[in-house]
């Protein structure tokens, strides 16, 4: 009798250890299923899960970065310069309970930045005063700069074009090349006539 009671109670644990393991097995693979699937290339900050519910049972998530600068354990992202080019970090998520805990890992791509293509405005000032030349970012605009002066004449503003048809629109045309903007002037129609004395002072104007 006591062979059989004890055959019984080996066969039960047998299949209640079994039982337990086919449930972890399936908790184990719930939980790869459940997990967020991060993408493979990012730009932006993006927001790591914290748990997950898998069958009724929360489990913790603790992350972990390769790269705590470029791609922080609470996913902050700090793109790397057009130079040093793309980042690959690797993510490790630890999902646990107290009786159970997996590992998941990651491999994510931080984008650099895009290079800064610059430009330069040259004026070409036509006989007026030097107005030096300027560097732009692409698609910007360009600060007007102090009016030229030239004697006997006045500024009429800058044109795109040598034969002075296209005037720049400094508030809303925006530099997508080298470019060199040209000054107009318009001769005056008076002039003004100073008269001095021998010792060189002024007694006298006419316009």
């Amino acid at each position: 009798m006591k062979k059989i009671v004890l055959m019984i109670f080996v066969i039960v644990i047998s299949l209640f250890i079994v039982s337990c393991q086919e449930n972890e097995i399936n908790l184990d693979e719930l939980i790869q299923q459940s997990i967020i699937q991060l993408p493979t290339e990012v730009t932006d900050d993006i927001e790591l899960p914290q748990s997950v519910t898998v069958e009724g049972i929360t489990f913790t998530i603790g992350w972990s970065s390769s790269d705590e600068e470029i791609f922080s354990h609470i996913g902050v992202i700090n793109r790397p310069t057009a130079s040093e080019g793309d980042a690959l970090v690797t993510l490790t998520a630890t999902i646990s309970t107290k009786e159970f805990q997996k590992v998941l890992t990651y491999q994510v791509t931080v984008k650099a930045e895009a290079a800064v293509v610059t430009y330069q405005v040259t004026f070409q000032s036509n006989g007026g005063s030097s107005i030096d030349s300027v560097i732009v970012n692409a698609n910007s605009l360009i600060t007007e700069p102090n009016d030229p002066t030239k004697v006997h004449y006045t500024f009429l503003g800058w044109y795109k074009d040598e034969l002075l048809q296209n005037a720049w629109v400094f508030d809303s045309d925006t530099v997508t090349a080298n470019i060199t903007l040209y000054a107009a002037w318009e001769e005056d129609d008076t002039y003004t006539v100073t008269f001095e004395d021998a010792e060189g002072s002024v007694f006298q104007t006419q316009t």
